[in-house]
């Protein structure tokens, strides 16, 4: 699969949500090779990865019916592979509902989960996690720049396409004010549910 040649199906989109499933079996051999193919796809298709959330939001809740290999499964999906993990997805509302979902994970006793949850996945985090991007604000200046794409430029290449309208540009300008105020929220809501989580005495 190449991520510049490939569209997005709707036949992909079921089978990531097969392999997730796969990806959390009983057999650690079936989990592995699912993880390892789920893994591409994330590497693929960016922000796929969303498609997976619901079902490890669903197996990090506190279940006496649980597997551990089902448990164990989904940290493994979480951690990802060496530098893409969805721990520190470029996402501000995939970590509002990831981070309070693992911290609130239910408890086993375990060697390898505890390692998992004690060393591998908050060792990732506090080894790999960048400090991301809230706002992106976009000045005049930048704007009579890029314009000037169009007007001025004497190399090649030339744009493929035409020159935004001034209603093309103003949506984008309100569709990147609103995405700061979001990212805003996430954050701001990702800071209350955690110190909310340990305030609460029940971690």
């Amino acid at each position: 699969m190449n991520k510049s040649l490939t569209a997005f199906t709707e036949l992909h989109k079921a089978l990531i949500v097969d392999l997730m499933q796969l990806a959390t079996s009983h057999y650690s051999e079936v989990r592995a090779r699912a993880q390892d193919t789920l893994f591409n796809c994330f590497r693929s298709f960016p922000y796929c990865y969303s498609l997976t959330l619901p079902d490890l939001l669903r197996n990090l809740r506190k279940d006496e019916n649980m597997n551990h290999e089902q448990f164990k499964g989904t940290l493994f999906v979480i951690l990802g592979r060496k530098g893409s993990s969805l721990l520190t997805a470029r996402d501000w509302s995939t970590l509002n509902e990831l981070w309070p979902a693992l911290v609130n994970a239910q408890h086993s006793e375990k060697p390898s989960i505890i390692r998992l949850l004690d060393v591998e996945i908050t060792g990732y985090v506090r080894k790999y996690l960048d400090t991301l991007t809230l706002t992106v604000d976009i000045p005049k200046t930048c704007i009579e720049v890029a314009k000037k794409v169009w007007t001025e430029n004497k190399s090649l290449p030339k744009p493929a396409f035409n020159y935004p309208s001034d209603e093309e540009i103003s949506n984008g300008l309100k569709i990147a004010k609103a995405r700061n105020e979001a990212n805003i929220n996430y954050y701001n809501d990702l800071i209350n549910k955690l110190v909310g989580l340990m305030e609460s005495g029940n971690l």
